[in-house]
């Protein structure tokens, strides 16, 4: 990631399963870790990839975030109990 933000002009898109989604929180008390997805390697709640930010890249600022939840109001309140997919838009600061 610090590779592609030192490259990258406008900077960065970055895409993640949200681990702290309700249902997969409900499968892990059922005793099971879910699998959103085999292709990511690592999992992040929201919170969780802010502070990774923070300490492994604390030169980059977050131009943007998104995330794709239930659709409910309560998302608004708690996008990291709601969400199931989060999208960030980072760059390095000049």
């Amino acid at each position: 990631m610090r590779e592609a933000l030192k490259i990258a002009s406008k900077g960065v898109i970055i895409t993640l399963p949200n681990t702290g989604f309700i249902k997969w929180r409900i499968q892990m008390l059922a005793g099971y870790f879910p699998r959103q997805s085999y292709t990511h390697l690592h999992f992040w709640t929201i919170n969780d990839f802010k502070i990774f930010l923070s300490i492994v890249v604390p030169e980059a600022e977050i131009l943007g975030f998104k995330y794709v939840s239930l659709p409910t109001p309560l998302a608004k309140l708690s996008p990291n109990l709601f969400a199931w997919q989060q999208a960030w838009f980072i760059k390095l600061r000049k």
